[in-house]
């Protein structure tokens, strides 16, 4: 299911829902196919720090105990090592 920071609506249903059910939940697309960067880049490019903004897509969603594992895409060995970086010792309260 898709679950970003700007995208809320299956925190709102679905994942009420299974977890009703006691249903393992599996989110996907953290970093919002680049949506978010695309965003702060127009109206805050100042704030556009690429690192800063994937980290807070990727640490956000452990955030919320219901969620059991996350689908990152990736393509290259260079993105997953950066993701991996970006999570890597996080531990969320």
């Amino acid at each position: 299911m898709l679950y970003i920071l700007v995208e809320q609506a299956a925190a709102r249903h679905a994942l009420k829902r299974a977890t009703a059910q006691t249903m393992g939940i599996t989110v996907m697309r953290p970093f919002a196919a680049g949506m978010l960067m695309q965003l702060f880049r127009a109206i805050a490019p100042a704030w556009a720090d690429e690192t800063l903004i994937a980290e807070t897509c990727i640490k956000s969603l452990p955030c919320d105990e219901r969620v059991h594992a996350i689908n990152v895409g990736m393509q290259t060995v260079d993105e997953l090592r950066k993701n991996f970086g970006l999570i890597e010792g996080y531990l969320p309260r």
